[in-house]
């Protein structure tokens, strides 16, 4: 009977750690995720050098003529 009481305190133990170290990986992917999230929203759009070629209906981001093609240098 004592035997049958130190496993189940042990198989609960080890339960428990697994939850808990389940929880904090979680925890820590989410937090990555929104740190990535908000470095992408604060660099912008207009961050880099970009090309414009022919006439159509994009936005070039240089000069906000409608243009064909946009290519990032």
């Amino acid at each position: 009977m004592k035997k049958k009481k130190i496993i189940t305190i042990f198989f609960t133990a080890v339960i428990l750690l697994c939850i808990i170290n389940l929880k904090r990986q979680h925890i820590c992917i989410n937090n990555e995720l929104a740190f990535s999230n908000i470095e992408a929203l604060a660099s912008g759009e207009n961050s880099g050098y970009y090309h414009c070629l022919g006439t159509g209906s994009l936005d070039c981001p240089k000069s906000l003529t409608k243009v064909a093609f946009i290519r990032e240098i």
